[in-house]
């Protein structure tokens, strides 16, 4: 989640005109970003559960702050992008879990 905010916020960044949506440091150590990293995201309940899952998860949330933040008008969209994102994570798990070991097609 860090990565992508990070990533998003950097692509976005234009040096801090007026249309600039901030800069990388201003999207990781305001709000409830690192709060939201390190508890509120790796809730094992409501968020994804495969690795490929996880990790799809986690981008998505850190993109997702960073569009409510630089486009609407709510400066702490940590609880929208969770929101959002614990609705579709049976979506994510559903189309990224791994393939079973012993299925598929066998060369002999």
């Amino acid at each position: 989640m860090l990565v992508a905010l990070g990533a998003c916020a950097l692509i976005g960044y234009d040096g801090g005109s007026s249309e600039s949506g901030g800069s990388a440091w201003f999207h990781l150590f305001s709000g409830a970003t690192m709060f939201a990293a390190f508890f509120i995201i790796t809730d094992p309940v409501s968020s994804a559960v495969s690795n490929k899952g996880r990790l799809v998860f986690g981008a998505l949330i850190g993109a997702l702050i960073y569009l409510i933040r630089t486009l609407g008008n709510y400066p702490d969209a940590v609880a929208f992008a969770v929101l959002i994102l614990n609705f579709c994570a049976p979506f994510i798990d559903h189309y990224t879990q791994p393939k079973v070991y012993g299925t598929g097609s066998s060369e002999s």
